[in-house]
């Protein structure tokens, strides 16, 4: 046999309270002629009849705001459920997004100290080749140099005439007049 609803069960009661609703109105009426008519034993007998059909539906109205009340409170707890597992759902979103956020914070911290290495690597070797091109400054200027000393031990120019060689000053240059090379000159780590 298949249960009943709420909503059908407060249904059949509304439609079972309602003739009883008709009886009492149409005993009362009955009442009000039989002792406006001075139709007193009538009354009486009305009056007796009157008291169980009121109280059949006092019944029968109980049960029918039993049954609104009750959808009323199963409708209140439908939205609280709804409400809880709604604010559950948001809060585990919410922890998802900050457990997500976390580790792309750790994933960007990680990837930061990697990338300022690499910029210190990088440094490190534009250094070196600045270092480097300055030794090569000084080099070329021995070179340069040994070849005049060369040239007055042939005897193409007197001996003591020979100049002093200019050296190359390329980098020397950058490291005075360019502002990063310059930094890059100065930096030490």
């Amino acid at each position: 046999m298949p249960t009943m609803t709420l909503t059908e069960q407060q249904a059949a009661a509304e439609a079972a309270a309602a003739p009883l609703t008709q009886h009492v109105a149409a005993l009362e009426t009955e009442l009000r002629t039989a002792i406006d008519t001075g139709d007193f034993a009538r009354a009486h007998q009305i009056q007796a009849e009157l008291t169980t059909a009121r109280d059949n539906h006092v019944v029968a109205l109980a049960a029918v705001q039993a049954l609104r009340d009750g959808a009323a409170a199963v409708d209140r707890a439908r939205a609280e459920d709804q409400q809880r597992l709604a604010d559950a759902q948001v809060r585990a979103r919410a922890n998802d997004d900050l457990a997500d956020a976390i580790a792309a914070e750790q994933r960007g911290l990680t990837d930061l100290d990697a990338a300022v290495e690499r910029m210190f690597d990088h440094l490190r070797a534009a250094q070196c080749e600045l270092r480097s091109a300055l030794a090569r400054e000084h080099s070329v200027g021995q070179a340069r140099q040994a070849q005049w000393t060369a040239r007055e031990h042939a005897g193409e120019i007197p001996p003591g005439a020979a100049p002093k060689a200019a050296r190359p000053n390329k980098a020397s240059v950058l490291a005075e007049q360019d502002p990063l090379v310059s930094v890059l000159a100065r930096w030490s780590r």
